[in-house]
């Protein structure tokens, strides 16, 4: 399958028009936006064990952690489509530090009232917080995609990250009680997606 990579992905988004993508803080949104974020967050993964509510009293607590994009409409002002960055640092014993940023949430809804279907907005926010990442001094932006989902692991892809490989039967994110060893688990393998230091400084702006 031909990588789209991030520069024809940036001119599909303008082509699409419609939409713009903020960069903002959770204490910058609006309550209508936060309650719009759980939403989004309960339509793109109904079984997951936690509410968005808790992820964003943290965003909302520690700022500073994380780096956020939205998607927003310019007819009607809704998001359709949000990711963030979780950051951070890792010290070693010789006082050298790691920057890592880790994709938490990427969520998106593939039909708008005004336009109908829409595609490529998830995959807009990973370049454009890839870009981000790289002006925060980030080492290796990563992210896991279930195995199974293959609408993340093609955003992952098309947006210029590289496979590091897949953590077979990793994450339990039904939220249900499971036993690893007994049939069928319920326990998914998570592909591994990253873009080192040397990706992010050739990233469009």
């Amino acid at each position: 399958m031909p990588r789209k990579g991030p520069r024809l992905i940036l001119a599909n988004f303008r082509k699409l028009g419609g939409f713009h993508v903020e960069l903002v803080q959770a204490g910058g949104l609006a309550p209508a936006d936060l309650d719009r974020l759980v939403w989004l967050h309960r339509e793109t993964f109904p079984t997951f064990p936690y509410d968005f509510e808790k992820k964003l009293d943290l965003m909302l607590t520690s700022p500073s952690s994380y780096v956020m994009a939205v998607v927003r409409s310019r007819r009607n002002q809704r998001i359709y489509s949000f990711s963030n960055l979780e950051l951070t640092d890792v010290t070693f014993d010789d006082g050298s530090v790691l920057r890592l940023a880790e994709y938490d949430n990427t969520m998106r809804v593939s039909h708008c009232p005004e336009l109908g279907e829409i595609h490529g907005l998830g995959a807009i926010l990973r370049v454009v917080l890839a870009s981000q990442a790289a002006r925060h001094g980030v080492d290796l932006c990563h992210a896991e995609s279930r195995t199974g989902l293959a609408a993340i692991n093609a955003i992952s892809y098309h947006s210029g990250m590289r496979l590091g490989g897949t953590l077979e039967s990793h994450l339990l994110i039904s939220g249900e009680n499971d036993i690893r060893y007994d049939a069928p688990s319920r326990f998914q393998s998570m592909n591994v997606w990253h873009l080192n230091r040397d990706a992010l400084a050739v990233l469009p702006g």
